[in-house]
């Protein structure tokens, strides 16, 4: 429950109403190639629905969306404990952004006992 301060546009007493957010489900499916011991190479698609939104018991009109990834990764392992991974995210749904490019570095690290 939340409490909607008044606008312009409405009364001037605040309103309680009662949200609650949509829930979403989603699936992903992918596979990975080895190119050597040091490089592999994966393409996937994930896909999520988040269903509408729901105000005092009944849905928000345009509060639900599609979100859809054409997802590519590469990996290197520089060293034992260095690695690089690079992958690029291609939004296939208006609600998915355009494209998303990550570059990481895990490093490993020994904990001595």
């Amino acid at each position: 429950d939340v409490t909607l301060q008044p606008t312009v546009n409405t009364s001037p007493t605040p309103t309680k109403v009662s949200i609650k957010p949509g829930d979403g489900i989603g699936g992903a499916v992918g596979m990975g190639f080895g190119i050597n011991d040091k490089a592999p190479f994966s393409l996937a698609y994930e896909h999520i629905y988040f269903m509408a939104t729901q105000q005092n018991g009944g849905s928000i009109p345009g509060s639900s969306l599609d979100s859809g990834n054409f997802d590519l990764g590469f990996a290197y392992q520089l060293t034992p404990r260095v690695g690089v991974n690079l992958g690029l995210a291609i939004g296939i749904t208006k609600a998915s952004p355009d494209t998303s490019l990550t570059l990481r570095v895990p490093i490993k690290f020994q904990v001595s006992e």
